[in-house]
């Protein structure tokens, strides 16, 4: 591994090891487990938490919340479950970064905020592990393409997955539906 990348990858563990540290486990109940820091994680899933911050960062994401949210989510996922990361079950251990920070007695909007970071925490393992992505209605084009020429249909899916390159995944599904049925109307 190169210095400069060793240095990168250095960088995401600091920022969950500082997170760590200010992250107020005073309000915690005695005997609640504490998420440990990168130095007690096993070897390899450190790296698998820089490639989460290029990824959150590469899709859009903010470096401020990846810093403040993401990151420490991720780590409280990994520092909690002390075993490799291909083998971490991707519901009940990811659950228990969850009932960490409800142990803290956050509000409901931070539990909320952490909840959707978590899935989208899952959603990077999913992807590292090949799996495909579970959505529960996948945007659908047809009744926006009924009564237009299938060369026209054609070009404006084209169209469509042009621009989705530049779309925020978690707004690809309203993106998708607000393209066609713009593009649909300004057609007929």
């Amino acid at each position: 591994m190169s210095p400069r990348h060793q240095r990168i990858t250095d960088r995401a563990a600091e920022r969950y090891d500082q997170a760590l540290r200010y992250g107020q486990d005073t309000r915690l109940p005695p005997g609640a487990p504490r998420p440990l820091p990168t130095s007690r994680w096993p070897p390899e899933n450190v790296a698998p938490l820089e490639r989460y911050r290029a990824w959150l960062l590469g899709g859009g994401s903010s470096p401020r919340i990846v810093a403040s949210l993401y990151l420490p989510m991720a780590g409280h996922a990994l520092g909690l479950n002390l075993k490799p990361h291909p083998t971490l079950d991707l519901d009940r251990d990811l659950g228990r970064a969850l009932d960490h920070v409800q142990a803290k007695g956050v509000s409901a909007e931070w539990q909320r905020m952490c909840r959707n970071a978590l899935d989208r925490f899952r959603r990077f393992l999913r992807q590292e592990r090949g799996l495909a992505e579970v959505r529960l209605r996948p945007p659908s084009h047809e009744r926006y393409v009924q009564g237009l020429p299938g060369w026209l249909a054609q070009e404006l899916e084209r169209y469509q997955h042009l621009l989705q390159t530049r779309w925020r995944p978690a707004r690809l599904d309203r993106q998708t539906t607000w393209f066609w049925h713009r593009h649909a109307r300004f057609w007929r």
